[in-house]
């Protein structure tokens, strides 16, 4: 896979805001205050890639395994279907603090705590070994404040750098969330160095920083039934599907191209002129001995 290439999120105002997706191995943070419209852009990104065959991995260190499915079945983002299939695994990090006796079943396993950091990265390689499906998975990382409050920063921070490696090295997607106006300004911009691109929201608009082919400006956005509706892309859209069409064209010249180099046609070898004028006077000869 090229390295620029894009990947579609599945939402397509965020596609056309995106400049056509993200890279396919981007780690992108998710920043605003508490109810500015995160969760349901996480969950639709994990919800449409089950629908498009892609996995997901989904770590929860501030609610429960239980509370995040009943708020994707609110946005008809139900989870059921794909459970069955192992194409989704929930890594619930919230309540073995409240109920010790939680056991793992094939859809959630239960690390001990937000502040296990280990605990937590041995239960997404698990998850990576259990699920279905020929695609790295989507990971969904709700959030970093939770880990923030339960571990130092310096901890935080170094058990961000391996997972984002990591996951990049997969080929996995990954995305954060982090709560705004709950950290030190020094944290933020450490955690925003490290991840690839950022979605920013405040008063109901966002914006994306950090993207190449992403449009920088502020956006309003509305979540409605057909989920995650970011307002006033139009244009955006048509022109990324313009350039989407060249891409493809392009792609099609290129493996075209390759196929004709692996398979060159077969050029017939030409006989010399000097031997067929001999067969030809030769024939003749023969034809005038019969004659006589």
């Amino acid at each position: 896979m090229a390295i620029h290439q894009k990947i579609k999120t599945g939402i397509e105002t965020l596609d056309a805001l995106l400049g056509g997706g993200l890279p396919h191995d981007a780690s992108i943070l998710v920043i605003g205050s508490p109810k500015s419209g995160k969760k349901p852009l996480m969950m639709q990104f994990a919800y449409e890639g089950l629908k498009m065959g892609t996995p997901a991995i989904i770590v929860l260190t501030d609610y429960s395994y239980e509370n995040w499915k009943e708020m994707m079945a609110l946005g008809n983002w139900r989870t059921d279907e794909f459970e069955k299939k192992r194409m989704v695994r929930f890594i619930d990090a919230y309540s073995k603090q409240f109920n010790p006796e939680k056991e793992d079943t094939d859809a959630c396993t239960y690390p001990e705590g937000g502040g296990a950091l280990n605990s937590i990265s041995l239960h997404i390689s698990r998850a990576e070994t259990a699920l279905n499906g020929n695609t790295a998975p989507r990971v969904l990382f709700h959030s970093l404040s939770s880990l923030l409050e339960a571990s130092n920063a310096p901890t935080v921070f170094r058990f961000l750098q391996f997972l984002i490696g990591k996951f990049r090295n997969a080929g996995s997607m990954s995305i954060y969330s982090l709560e705004k106006g709950m950290h030190d300004e020094k944290d933020i911009t450490t955690i925003e160095s490290l991840m690839d691109g950022i979605i920013e929201f405040e008063d109901n608009k966002l914006r994306v920083r950090g993207i190449i082919g992403a449009d920088p400006k502020w956006h309003e956005f509305k979540i409605g039934r057909k989920g995650f509706e970011i307002l006033g892309v139009s244009g955006l859209a048509a022109a990324a599907k313009k350039v989407e069409a060249h891409e493809q064209a392009e792609e099609k010249k290129a493996s075209t191209k390759k196929a004709a180099k692996k398979s060159p046609v077969k050029k017939t070898k030409e006989k010399p002129k000097g031997k067929n004028k001999a067969k030809k006077k030769e024939e003749k000869k023969k034809q005038e001995k019969k004659k006589r």
